[in-house]
């Protein structure tokens, strides 16, 4: 028998099978997904003053994050990388872990009434 949950699972299959194809993962926007490029300092200076994204540099690994608010951002950062001239290295995508999650939660200041700030300025209780 047809139900309407069997439905929606079924709907929620295709969709995750959708978002995890090679393909189309890449382009997909997720919260808390991130570019991750293997390069040099002087290479994230060179993408943030040639970008409008966000970019941090990690000395440990050598990494240069960008998270990725839009689709594009992704091919913005790519596209300043190259033009830069300079060396750069391996490239990832990686969506935010369980403890990721966990540890932005509990960093986050609490008001007065134990609410929480949210990105796009609106109030959480926690």
């Amino acid at each position: 028998m047809l139900t309407r949950e069997n439905v929606i699972q079924h709907e929620q299959h295709e969709q995750t099978a959708a978002r995890n194809t090679p393909g189309s993962r890449f382009f997909m926007k997720h919260e808390g997904e991130r570019l991750e490029i293997q390069g040099t300092e002087k290479l994230a200076e060179y993408i943030k003053a040639n970008t409008e994204l966000e970019v941090s540099y990690d000395h440990t690994r050598r990494t240069i994050t960008i998270p990725l608010k839009k689709r594009i951002d992704a091919l913005a950062a790519l596209a300043a990388a190259e033009q830069s001239g300079m060396e750069w290295g391996e490239i990832q995508t990686r969506e935010d872990s369980l403890d990721d999650v966990f540890i932005k939660l509990v960093s986050e200041p609490l008001g007065e009434q134990g609410e929480t700030a949210i990105d796009s300025g609106k109030k959480r209780r926690r």
